[in-house]
């Protein structure tokens, strides 16, 4: 993936404020590598320092490149701070570790995308992201095609949707072409991500209101900006006072 000489400056910056756990001037090789190689990859030392669960999973699918689906958060995951120090483990076992931290939380790796869920919330019939698309097509970029799902989503329940503007884009944004059958909305977004390969999506609304129809309760973004995306997260959860 191209970037702009700033973007990559202002993202190593804001990496390392935040505590990253390896050195990111190794990143361009990691393109080169395999899914599966990029989770094998050992870390010598890792630290969460204090970072809470959701933003340490977002650092390190930025770091190595990993397409991520955060299907649920809630207060623990996004304001929690954990305190893990690993050393001599792949990024498979740091995922799985951390996860662990959080009981309602697991872990699963399918081919091309980490997804980090909610047995509960996925048994949930009220959740919108459990709704089964009967069919379900698109041949534009990521971001276009999450809101092509959200307008299937409202197909699906009979509901009005909203008229698509402009919808803001990376400059080297991807077509995609997606055709997938009897699926759940999760089980497409995570299959978005995994096949464009450079982008996770999470959810915008707080568990309580998957279950209530109203503006797109998801967003797809590009890997490489963990910062804006935590943003996103935090604003769900405002500090207790």
């Amino acid at each position: 993936m191209k970037r702009s000489c700033t973007k990559e400056i202002a993202y190593v910056a804001a990496a390392a404020l935040a505590g990253s756990a390896v050195l990111l001037w190794g990143t361009q090789g990691r393109e080169a590598q395999t899914f599966d190689q990029r989770l094998e990859s050992k870390v010598a030392a890792f630290d969460t320092r204090g970072r809470p669960l959701a933003r340490v999973v977002l650092d390190l699918a930025s770091e190595y490149k990993l397409p991520l689906g955060i299907e649920y958060v809630d207060r623990g995951a996004v304001r929690r701070r954990l305190d893990l120090r690993l050393t001599n483990k792949t990024v498979r076992d740091i995922l799985g570790a951390l996860v662990d931290q959080l009981p309602q939380y697991r872990l699963s790796i399918s081919p091309g995308v980490v997804e980090i869920y909610s047995p509960q919330a996925r048994e949930d019939k009220s959740n919108v992201l459990n709704v089964v698309i009967d069919d379900f097509a698109a041949t534009e970029t990521p971001r276009l095609t999450s809101y092509a799902l959200y307008q299937a989503l409202m197909d699906r329940l009979h509901q009005p949707c909203c008229l698509i503007g402009n919808v803001m884009e990376s400059g080297d944004a991807r077509p995609m072409a997606l055709h997938l059958q009897r699926m759940r909305v999760y089980e497409i977004l995570n299959a978005l991500v995994a096949q464009d390969g450079q982008s996770l999506w999470v959810p915008t609304v707080p568990p309580e209101q998957l279950s209530a129809l109203g503006a797109k309760p998801w967003e797809v973004y590009e890997l490489g900006w963990p910062e804006l995306v935590m943003g996103t997260l935090q604003r769900l959860f405002p500090p207790d006072k």
